[in-house]
Formats: C-alpha cells, sequence, structure tokens
C-alpha cells in the first residue's frame, strides 16, 4: 500500500491530499481549498487590484488635481464645474457671483477620481463622463449629440476647454464679426475701436455662445477667451497666478431658439423692463461750448418740433469738455454743464441721461436695498451656496450705487455705461438692480 507522504514541520506532522484536478496538494481535514481554488483566488485579487488602480485615476485640469462637480439646473441644463484643490488638498470653495441669482439645483455627481466612464441623467439629458483627458458628453434622452466639452491636461496658461462648431455659432455679445463667429479669436474685453468700429462700433461682450445645430454654452466663470478658428470652439479661462483655475460653465439643450434665453433668464435673472420713455429718440451730445449750449440744442428740437425724448451727455475723457471732470467722477463741469440745468431740460419735456464709467470690476451684491429690508433668502444666496453677503464692503453694489445718490436726487433721469466702464457682468448687475 502506498503512504501519503509526511513533511515534518515543527513537532506536528502534516498530511496532503491530492486535488485530482491539478495535482497539488492541501493539508488533511482543512477546508476544501485545493489548487484550483488558490489559482482562482490568485486571479481574483489580481482582478481587484487593477480596479484599484484604475480608481486611482484623478482629474485633471491643466496638469492640476480638481473636483468634478455636475448639477441639474433644468431639464435642458447641466451645470459643469471644476475646482482645484489648495495647499491642503481642499477643493477652493467657488466666488462670490456678480451674475448668478438663485435658481434651484441637483447635484448628480461629484468626484476627485473616477473608474472608468460614468453615465447619469440630468433631467432630460443623458451625460457621459470620462477621464484622460476629462470629458464631458452630454446627448438628449433620444440619444442626438448635444456637445461635448473636452478639458486640457496640458500645463500651459493657454490651457482650455474644447466644444464643438460644426454649426454656425451666434452669442458672444454686442460688436465684433457678424453674424456666424466662427473663424475668429475673441479677447472679451470691452474695447472702442476694435473689429472696425466705423463698421461694428463697440465691443460689448458676453461669455454666451449658442450653436445653431442645438446648443448653448455659458462660462459664468472666470473671465477668459473664446477661440473659434480651426474649425473648433475653445474657452482659454484666465488662470490665477498659481496657474491653478475654477471653471463654472452651463451646457444648454437648446431644441427650439427660445430655449437658450429662457435658460439663461433662469441663470441671470429677467432684465430689468425700462421705462417707455426709454424707448423714444435720444440725441447724444460730445463736447459742449458752455452750460448754455444744452439749453440751446434742447429748445431747437421743441421748436422745429423734431420728437426727442432724452438727452445724453458724454463726460469728460470721452470728450474735451463733458457734464463732468473726468473718468469715474461724478462732480459736475461747469464751464459745460451746471446742476441747474436739469429743471430746464425738464421743464421743456426731457429726461437727462449722463454718461459714468470706472466702476470696479469686482462688484458684488444682489441689492441696494439697506440689509434691514431684506428677507432672509435675499441675504444668505443659493447662488454663492450660503454665502452671506458683506453688506459693508465697498465693491457692494449697494455702497457703490450710494455714491451716485446725490447726483440723481437733483433729477438725473438715467446713466449710460460704455467702453471703458464695468465689466459686462458689472454692467448686467447693476443695471437689474
Amino acid at each position: 500500500m502506498m503512504r501519503e507522504p509526511v513533511i515534518e514541520h515543527a513537532t506536528q506532522p502534516l498530511n496532503f491530499s491530492a486535488c485530482a484536478g491539478c495535482g497539488l496538494r492541501d493539508p488533511v481535514g482543512a477546508p476544501a481549498l485545493t489548487g484550483c481554488h488558490r489559482v482562482f483566488f490568485a486571479c481574483l485579487l489580481l482582478s481587484l487590484s487593477a480596479r484599484t488602480f484604475a480608481a486611482s485615476i484623478p482629474i485633471h485640469f491643466a496638469r492640476q488635481n480638481a473636483e468634478l462637480v455636475l448639477s441639474e439646473v433644468s431639464e435642458r441644463t447641466l451645470r459643469v464645474e471644476l475646482f482645484p484643490f489648495d495647499e491642503q488638498g481642499r477643493s477652493r470653495p467657488p466666488q462670490r457671483s456678480t451674475v448668478l441669482v438663485p435658481f434651484p439645483s441637483t447635484e448628480k455627481l461629484r468626484a476627485r477620481q473616477m473608474t472608468g466612464v460614468k453615465e447619469l441623467r440630468a433631467g432630460r439629458l443623458r451625460v457621459t463622463v470620462k477621464t484622460q483627458p476629462l470629458t464631458v458628453t452630454v446627448r438628449r434622452e433620444d440619444g442626438k449629440f448635444v456637445q461635448e466639452l473636452n478639458f486640457d491636461d496640458i500645463a500651459a496658461t493657454n490651457a482650455g476647454v474644447a466644444f464643438r462648431t460644426e454649426a454656425p455659432v451666434l452669442g458672444l455679445g454686442e460688436g465684433a464679426q457678424q453674424f456666424d463667429r466662427r473663424g475668429a479669436l475673441y479677447p472679451m474685453e470691452p474695447s472702442w475701436g476694435g473689429w472696425n468700429r466705423p463698421v461694428f462700433g463697440s465691443v460689448v461682450p458676453s461669455p454666451f455662445v449658442i450653436g445653431t445645430d442645438g446648443w448653448a454654452l455659458f462660462a459664468h466663470r472666470p473671465e477668459g477667451q473664446f477661440d473659434l478658428r480651426e474649425g473648433k470652439g475653445r474657452f482659454v479661462p484666465n488662470q490665477d497666478a498659481d496657474g491653478k483655475v475654477s471653471l463654472d460653465l452651463f451646457v444648454i439643450n437648446v431644441e427650439k431658439p427660445a430655449d437658450a434665453l429662457t435658460e439663461y433668464n433662469r441663470l441671470t435673472g429677467r432684465p430689468v423692463m425700462p421705462p417707455k420713455w426709454a424707448l423714444g429718440y435720444f440725441q447724444s451730445h460730445r463736447t459742449l461750448a458752455g452750460p448754455e449750449e444744452p439749453l440751446q440744442i434742447a429748445r431747437t428740437f421743441r421748436e422745429t418740433k423734431l420728437p426727442c425724448d432724452a438727452l445724453i451727455y458724454l463726460g469728460t475723457g470721452y470728450c474735451t469738455n463733458g457734464w463732468n471732470t473726468g473718468h469715474g467722477s461724478l462732480t459736475f463741469n461747469t464751464n459745460a454743464f451746471v446742476p441747474e440745468n436739469l429743471n430746464a431740460l425738464h421743464d421743456l419735456n426731457f429726461k437727462v441721461v449722463f454718461h459714468v464709467n470706472r466702476a470696479p470690476r469686482k462688484l458684488f451684491g444682489t441689492s441696494i436695498a439697506p440689509r434691514s429690508t431684506l428677507s432672509p433668502s435675499e441675504g444668505e444666496r443659493a447662488g454663492v451656496r450660503g454665502l452671506a453677503e458683506d453688506f459693508d464692503s465697498p465693491l457692494h453694489i449697494r455702497n457703490y450705487w450710494a455714491r451716485h445718490r446725490d447726483i440723481f436726487a437733483l433729477g438725473v433721469d438715467g446713466s449710460a455705461w460704455t467702453a471703458g466702464g464695468p465689466t459686462t457682468a458689472t454692467n448686467c448687475r447693476s443695471r437689474r438692480a
């Protein structure tokens, strides 16, 4: 009779039994763990290790680790936010918004690293996310393509977000190349004199683009450039001094033209309805010979029965002798215009509008009303994720507007911002207030 081999280990002999499938042996009396089992568990361990390794792939933008947040704003709008990390490895909180109004949203994804491809639903949109490079693809419920955002992974000052532009692209504000925006670079800086001024006038940019094949993209922050050359679109955000950047983009499914502006209003608020007189004819003035000339021109309009509802006066700096003493000033230049002219022009049934500029670029706030009159929901805005407004800051629009109260109390009916004044976002926020 053939005996089982015996191996001495310490003082306790261990008997092994053979596995019929592979000839490997296990201790007698142990659980049924054969050599085949060992091979199976080894393969399982390798599989789990591979998955763990894949899960460790971080989310990058401009070669910086970042946290990606996707939120459903409405059935046709997806919010895409990307936050870099600080020195402690925490995602940087968003800055206060001077543009957005409060709106409900539902977070759908928050991730610093990803495994493979993730698919999710946001309203009536199907969203796919993958890394290397970070790509967010948006489709309609029926699978029709809306837009795809590709985030550059290069460490460069021109790192950007690419998007498709197969059909004509509209938007980007006032001025510059008309009407299809493709084929040009847009610095997105207000200017007077660029882009063939005699034909196109001034440039008043807005970071909102609309594709005629059914999409829109709103770049809330940061400021940056839109490059629509080379058969594709790229948004190149301005980076911080350390090369990091927080992105806040909104992708909109546009099935009919009204969808684009409906969603834009949802994000930024409805525009203020102008007074009836603002729909009439305005007469603009540049350099004035003296304080009597505004009255002489006004009387000429009335005597000749030419229709005119309002008179606009440029400031000194945009002309050699304007209504004020220079850019940013609210002091009358009495060599051109005196306060007494206001009552005389009102007696002739004219409204008076003064040109102003040089508002601070970082204005913020939701209302010019006193703090005591605001409801808690207005003092704590959802649009800035629950951060209370700093009503004492000189950059709060309430305090900026306070500088204008005295001159408006004299009877000024309106103010006109032009190039060299506030940024587009500041313009919108100040006018909405």
